[in-house]
């Protein structure tokens, strides 16, 4: 005999499996005032956040449960913000919320990164202590100074872009993932590199 069980009632344990495949906002607009044992549940689950070509009204309007609920930032481990389509989201989004409170960050996409971010971005990158991912499109930063001011694991960048001299193994030691989207590849640079870093995966797009 099928036995049927409402969805509500399932175990926790499997409805944090099942948020895991779902986008911060979604997450919130079908379960935030569902019930009380919704509501508390999804604050204290990992969230995923990405605004990729999010309609700004929605954009906004999760920027103000954001704002209104501020314990939601230290449950975000993976945020990707875009321009692409959807103009000066990136910028909005540092206006509203400094990455460095977001504690527990551990990968962050920026798609069409323009120059208004970049010192921004830079200088924040170094109290993001759980971030291991970054990764980012549109204008471009010299590698090693992304490398240097982080602890990150992976990296993704538009160009490989640095001065040859001043590698060295304490820039780049923690560095094991490295992915290039769009790069002309010098191979004596590329060799000094690898001689210094603990990289394991290189990928050149």
């Amino acid at each position: 005999m099928m036995v049927k069980i409402k969805f509500e009632f399932l175990p926790n344990e499997i409805l944090f499996q099942c948020f895991q495949y779902l986008n911060a906002p979604d997450l919130f607009h079908s379960f935030n005032q569902l019930n009380s044992h919704f509501s508390t549940l999804i604050r204290n689950i990992p969230l995923y956040l990405n605004f990729f070509q999010m309609k700004k009204s929605l954009f906004h309007h999760f920027c103000q449960i954001i704002l209104l609920n501020s314990e939601i930032k230290q449950k975000i481990i993976y945020l990707q913000l875009s321009n692409d389509a959807t103009h000066g989201q990136i910028e909005h989004f540092l206006s509203l919320f400094s990455l460095n409170t977001f504690l527990n960050l551990r990968s962050l996409l920026l798609i069409d990164l323009n120059e208004n971010n970049i010192k921004q971005v830079l200088s924040i990158l170094p109290f993001l202590s759980n971030l291991y991912s970054f990764s980012f499109t549109g204008t471009n930063i010299e590698t090693l100074e992304i490398i240097s001011k982080s602890k990150l694991r992976m990296l993704t960048v538009r160009y490989l872009e640095f001065e040859s001299a001043s590698i060295n193994q304490t820039t780049i030691i923690g560095i094991t993932s490295l992915t290039i989207t769009d790069s002309q590849l010098d191979n004596f640079k590329l060799f000094k590199l690898f001689g210094y870093s603990n990289i394991r995966k290189f990928r050149d797009e």
